[in-house]
């Protein structure tokens, strides 16, 4: 080894031909800054603060790109990175450049990065660490929309590769639309873009106020709607127009031998939802996607279809119970309601049992939930729309034999308005797959739930996905159970006309149960450290907080945690 011969290392011979060229030790740091040799830094430069010299920022994208979020800092010893998805790990996010390939719907969301940087007393220790601002990323699903061919999902894209910020590009332009007086208009216009973009709507090259975001809606055309409708897509490094879309709106359809009948059109006085995923039991089975599940259709439910979500996670007997009855205490005549269940679950004569976390090893119904149960409370609400989706097993429990405290629920006054979605039919299993972000169910589910189908179709695609699936084609079978007389959506626009107060009261009640603390700046005087306390909702009843410590003072490191925290207790 050449320690071991009579030149001596190869630093130390370095060492000695800098010394007899002149050289300093300010312009040895310089040179191993050059090459970011960070070990033999630390025995010569002097730590430095973190700090972020560029905050990642929003992007929209179509379904199907390679995105990139991007931020930096500077301090020494030098910068670590971890990224998050919400509260959630990213396991390969740690460099400064989150690169996501092929994006996909469920990928849309908050993003956050931690950037830390360790003791150089002792590298395997953090030191102290900051955290960006948060980000949304939103990405257009490809599956609702006709692309133009210069912006082509074939093509490959990428964003923020060489650059920062990305100009708007326009991939989805609004289509000519044909229509009957009093019927419904809808124009699309998607865009890609770093920043995120924002939109306008023209109509006839006048501005239309209020009209600022993807999608313009109208639920009953007027006369007075004809024209031709631009908009207008921009963010801080350019913008774009879409092309011109056409809407023509009279009484009757050229063409046809006879007028069609105008297209009745619905309602939903107001849209909520209870999403509910139990994932880890006590004496059960683990399950592995059921709270990826309930964050997906929560984002979905509450970004694109506009309903008010209480999203809950890991619920007991007795917190399932209660956010029931919460639940059912938000709906009124003509509100669509919809309860999504995720976990353990079985049938048994005819009624589907929900299982709580706590649900012993030996259970009864009286130890879970039952959806008919819930749906009866639904129907004594006088709801315009009930959508059940159970997404769990429906096998009946093998040691089920007293069934005396099974409690029939029958509906007394069917109202042709519920629609059971079943992950799975009866006597059978619904089934996950191993490192999928989702279960079977709702990875379809998910790709049409967003769709203007009536919702019995809307589920029929779900089950044709699944039957086409080559790894659950053979196993899970999704079932619907219906008496919808009505072409009722999802999409149905909301008019609380003549529900005013209702409406009213149910926005504020919403809204106190989801309203997060201010952040807060604290500052402890005896060392001058400065921290940030953080909130972040991740469900309902999940809310994350972090700490940003915004200035060291008097100390060299820092790392605050949070203890001391109340006792939890259960919903009410």
């Amino acid at each position: 080894m050449a320690t071991l011969q009579s030149g001596g290392s190869p630093s130390k011979l370095l060492l000695q031909d800098l010394g007899r060229r002149g050289k300093t030790v300010r312009q040895l740091i310089s040179y191993l800054e050059k090459l970011q040799h960070e070990r033999a830094l630390m025995l010569l430069k002097q730590e430095e603060q973190l700090q972020i010299t560029r905050q990642p920022e929003s992007v929209s994208s179509m379904e199907g790109d390679t995105v990139e979020l991007k931020c930096q800092a500077i301090g020494f010893p030098y910068p670590r990175y971890q990224w998050y998805h919400g509260n959630r790990e990213i396991t390969t996010g740690t460099d400064s450049v989150l690169r996501m390939e092929e994006v996909r719907p469920e990928d849309a969301g908050q993003y956050i990065c931690r950037i830390h940087k360790v003791s150089s007393r002792d590298p395997r220790k953090p030191q102290s660490y900051v955290f960006t601002e948060w980000v949304q990323l939103t990405v257009i699903p490809t599956s609702n929309y006709v692309f133009s061919f210069e912006y082509s999902p074939l093509k490959t894209a990428t964003y923020a590769s060489e650059q920062y910020d990305d100009p708007p590009h326009i991939a989805v332009h609004p289509s000519p639309v044909r229509v009957a007086l009093n019927g419904p208009v809808s124009l699309s216009c998607g865009a890609r873009g770093k920043p995120a973009p924002f939109y306008q709507w023209y109509k006839d090259n006048v501005l239309l106020q209020g009209e600022t975001r993807r999608e313009i809606y109208y639920d009953q055309a007027k006369a007075s709607d004809q024209g031709v409708y631009t908009c207008r897509v921009w963010n801080r490094v350019g913008e774009v127009w879409s092309q011109g879309a056409q809407v023509t709106v009279g009484e009757y359809m050229t063409g046809a031998v006879c007028p069609e009948k105008p297209v009745e059109r619905y309602y939903a006085t107001d849209k909520v939802a209870l999403v509910i995923g139990n994932q880890y039991y006590r004496n059960q089975d683990n399950l592995e996607a059921s709270i990826n599940d309930a964050y997906t259709l929560s984002n979905i439910l509450r970004n694109e279809l506009d309903f008010k979500v209480v999203s809950l996670t890991n619920l007991d007997l007795q917190d399932m119970t209660n956010a029931v009855q919460a639940f059912c205490e938000l709906l009124n005549e003509g509100v669509y309601g919809v309860f999504y269940y995720g976990g353990h679950g079985y049938e048994n004569l005819g009624q589907q049992f929900m299982m709580p976390i706590d649900v012993p090893t030996t259970y009864r119904a009286s130890d879970c939930v039952c959806a008919q149960m819930v749906l009866k409370k639904m129907q004594e609400k006088s709801t315009g729309l009930n959508l059940l989706l159970l997404d769990m097993c429906r096998m009946r429990y093998c040691n089920m034999h007293d069934n005396s405290d099974v409690i029939s629920w029958d509906i007394e006054r069917p109202r042709g308005n519920v629609v059971f979605g079943f992950a799975t039919c009866s006597n059978a299993e619904a089934f996950e797959v191993q490192g999928e972000r989702n279960g079977i169910f709702m990875s379809y589910l998910k790709r049409y739930i967003t769709q203007p189908l009536r919702v019995t179709h809307m589920l029929e695609q779900v089950q044709k996905g699944v039957g086409q699936d080559k790894q659950a084609s053979h196993v899970q079978f999704p079932q619907i159970m219906a008496d919808l007389r009505e072409d009722r959506t999802l999409r149905d626009p909301i008019s609380f006309h003549g529900h005013t107060q209702e409406f009213c009261v149910r926005n504020q009640r919403w809204a106190a149960a989801h309203e997060l603390p201010e952040a807060i700046n604290i500052c402890f005087q005896s060392c001058g450290v400065h921290v940030k306390l953080g909130f972040f909702a991740e469900f309902s009843n999940v809310m994350v907080m972090y700490l940003t410590v915004l200035d060291l003072g008097k100390t060299q490191q820092c790392l605050p945690s949070l203890r001391d925290f109340p006792p939890v207790g259960t919903l009410s």
